[in-house]
Protein backbone atom coordinates (compact mmCIF):
# COMPACT_ATOMS: atom_id res chain seq x y z
CA UNK A 1 0.00 0.00 0.00
CA UNK A 2 2.93 2.37 0.08
CA UNK A 3 2.17 5.79 2.02
CA UNK A 4 -0.82 5.58 2.04
CA UNK A 5 -1.03 3.05 4.82
CA UNK A 6 -0.02 5.69 7.36
CA UNK A 7 -3.37 8.27 7.03
CA UNK A 8 -5.92 5.67 5.58
CA UNK A 9 -5.95 2.85 8.20
CA UNK A 10 -5.68 2.85 11.51
CA UNK A 11 -3.16 0.07 13.64
CA UNK A 12 -2.86 -2.14 10.59
CA UNK A 13 -1.67 -5.64 10.92
CA UNK A 14 1.01 -7.25 10.32
CA UNK A 15 2.13 -7.95 6.62
CA UNK A 16 3.33 -11.37 5.28
CA UNK A 17 7.26 -10.37 5.30
CA UNK A 18 6.86 -9.49 8.96
CA UNK A 19 5.15 -13.13 9.72
CA UNK A 20 7.94 -14.71 7.92
CA UNK A 21 10.57 -12.02 9.80
CA UNK A 22 9.11 -13.36 13.11
CA UNK A 23 9.01 -17.07 12.69
CA UNK A 24 12.83 -17.15 10.82
CA UNK A 25 14.35 -15.38 14.30
CA UNK A 26 11.82 -17.63 16.53
CA UNK A 27 14.28 -20.47 15.41
CA UNK A 28 17.42 -18.86 14.98
CA UNK A 29 17.38 -16.69 18.36
CA UNK A 30 19.30 -18.66 20.89
CA UNK A 31 18.75 -16.74 23.65
CA UNK A 32 14.88 -16.51 23.24
CA UNK A 33 14.37 -19.14 26.09
CA UNK A 34 16.27 -16.76 28.95
CA UNK A 35 13.98 -14.25 28.50
CA UNK A 36 12.26 -13.33 31.67
CA UNK A 37 9.47 -10.94 30.39
CA UNK A 38 8.01 -9.95 27.80
CA UNK A 39 6.93 -6.01 26.82
CA UNK A 40 5.17 -5.07 23.77
CA UNK A 41 3.31 -2.30 22.35
CA UNK A 42 -0.14 -2.22 21.87
CA UNK A 43 -0.52 -1.87 18.05
CA UNK A 44 -1.32 -4.87 16.20
CA UNK A 45 1.90 -5.89 14.13
CA UNK A 46 3.82 -6.03 17.32
CA UNK A 47 1.18 -8.33 18.80
CA UNK A 48 1.10 -10.33 15.73
CA UNK A 49 4.91 -10.33 15.80
CA UNK A 50 5.06 -11.19 19.42
CA UNK A 51 2.70 -14.37 19.54
CA UNK A 52 4.90 -15.48 16.38
CA UNK A 53 7.82 -15.06 17.64
CA UNK A 54 7.36 -16.38 21.37
CA UNK A 55 4.14 -18.72 20.34
CA UNK A 56 3.21 -21.10 23.15
CA UNK A 57 6.77 -21.84 24.53
CA UNK A 58 7.38 -18.67 26.41
CA UNK A 59 6.71 -19.55 29.88
CA UNK A 60 6.84 -15.68 31.38
CA UNK A 61 4.97 -12.83 31.08
CA UNK A 62 3.87 -10.63 28.54
CA UNK A 63 3.17 -7.32 29.21
CA UNK A 64 1.53 -4.35 26.70
CA UNK A 65 2.70 -0.69 27.39
CA UNK A 66 1.66 2.91 25.96
CA UNK A 67 4.95 4.12 26.32
CA UNK A 68 5.95 1.25 23.58
CA UNK A 69 3.71 2.78 20.79
CA UNK A 70 5.59 3.69 17.24
CA UNK A 71 6.70 7.35 17.11
CA UNK A 72 4.80 9.35 16.21
CA UNK A 73 1.44 9.23 17.64
CA UNK A 74 -1.24 11.71 16.89
CA UNK A 75 -1.87 14.02 13.85
CA UNK A 76 -2.93 12.18 10.73
CA UNK A 77 -0.49 8.53 10.77
CA UNK A 78 -3.62 6.78 12.38
CA UNK A 79 -1.69 3.61 11.43
CA UNK A 80 0.05 4.21 14.62
CA UNK A 81 -3.08 5.08 16.28
CA UNK A 82 -4.49 1.19 18.77
CA UNK A 83 -6.92 -0.34 18.65
CA UNK A 84 -9.60 -0.46 21.91
CA UNK A 85 -8.39 -2.21 24.88
CA UNK A 86 -11.74 -5.17 24.33
CA UNK A 87 -10.37 -5.53 21.07
CA UNK A 88 -6.63 -6.28 21.81
CA UNK A 89 -7.70 -8.66 24.70
CA UNK A 90 -10.12 -10.52 22.42
CA UNK A 91 -7.72 -11.40 20.38
CA UNK A 92 -4.64 -12.01 22.41
CA UNK A 93 -5.34 -13.67 25.40
CA UNK A 94 -1.61 -14.79 26.50
CA UNK A 95 -0.89 -10.77 26.91
CA UNK A 96 -1.68 -8.91 29.64
CA UNK A 97 -2.96 -4.96 28.83
CA UNK A 98 -4.57 -4.06 32.24
CA UNK A 99 -1.79 -1.16 31.94
CA UNK A 100 -3.50 0.24 28.99
CA UNK A 101 -5.65 3.13 29.25
CA UNK A 102 -8.96 1.93 28.66
CA UNK A 103 -9.52 5.04 25.95
CA UNK A 104 -7.54 5.47 23.49
CA UNK A 105 -5.52 8.43 23.10
CA UNK A 106 -4.82 10.21 19.76
CA UNK A 107 -4.38 14.24 19.77
CA UNK A 108 -4.71 16.17 16.43
CA UNK A 109 -1.23 17.30 16.79
CA UNK A 110 1.43 15.37 15.74
CA UNK A 111 3.85 13.81 19.01
CA UNK A 112 7.12 15.75 19.31
CA UNK A 113 10.78 14.11 19.84
CA UNK A 114 10.46 15.75 23.57
CA UNK A 115 7.54 13.26 23.90
CA UNK A 116 8.77 10.26 22.59
CA UNK A 117 11.58 11.11 24.91
CA UNK A 118 9.31 11.09 28.14
CA UNK A 119 8.17 7.77 26.94
CA UNK A 120 11.19 6.14 26.80
CA UNK A 121 12.24 7.42 30.14
CA UNK A 122 8.50 6.04 31.35
CA UNK A 123 9.60 2.71 30.16
CA UNK A 124 12.86 3.12 31.74
CA UNK A 125 10.69 3.78 35.20
CA UNK A 126 8.62 0.50 34.45
CA UNK A 127 11.94 -1.66 33.61
CA UNK A 128 13.83 -0.32 37.36
CA UNK A 129 10.84 -1.28 38.73
CA UNK A 130 11.16 -4.42 37.79
CA UNK A 131 13.00 -7.51 39.46
CA UNK A 132 13.67 -9.44 36.18
CA UNK A 133 16.79 -9.25 34.27
CA UNK A 134 16.89 -10.22 30.60
CA UNK A 135 13.49 -8.57 29.08
CA UNK A 136 12.63 -8.81 25.82
CA UNK A 137 11.12 -5.08 23.80
CA UNK A 138 8.88 -5.65 21.41
CA UNK A 139 8.19 -1.94 20.03
CA UNK A 140 8.77 0.00 16.66
CA UNK A 141 11.96 1.19 14.53
CA UNK A 142 11.60 4.88 15.59
CA UNK A 143 10.80 3.70 19.44
CA UNK A 144 13.67 1.72 19.28
CA UNK A 145 16.06 3.98 17.86
CA UNK A 146 15.89 6.33 19.81
CA UNK A 147 16.06 4.29 22.69
CA UNK A 148 18.98 2.98 21.93
CA UNK A 149 21.06 5.68 20.18
CA UNK A 150 19.23 8.89 20.97
CA UNK A 151 18.54 9.93 17.45
CA UNK A 152 16.18 8.94 14.24
CA UNK A 153 18.18 9.26 11.64
CA UNK A 154 17.80 7.08 8.71
CA UNK A 155 21.37 6.25 8.21
CA UNK A 156 20.74 4.45 11.75
CA UNK A 157 17.68 2.89 10.75
CA UNK A 158 16.99 -0.41 12.53
CA UNK A 159 16.42 -3.88 11.10
CA UNK A 160 13.37 -5.10 11.44
CA UNK A 161 13.04 -8.16 13.94
CA UNK A 162 16.56 -8.35 15.31
CA UNK A 163 17.51 -8.60 18.66
CA UNK A 164 19.02 -5.27 19.70
CA UNK A 165 20.64 -5.59 23.45
CA UNK A 166 20.05 -2.45 25.50
CA UNK A 167 21.92 -2.65 29.18
CA UNK A 168 19.90 0.01 31.55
Amino acid sequence: MGEKAYTLYQDMPLVHKGYSQADNLSKTWNEINDIDLVLVSPLIRTIETCKTLFGSRLNTDIISLECLKEFPQGGTEIVNKRKSKHILKKNARCINFSLLDNNIIWNDHRENIDSLRNRINDLKKFINSRHEKNIAILSHTSFLQMLLYNNLSKENELEHCKPYLLRL
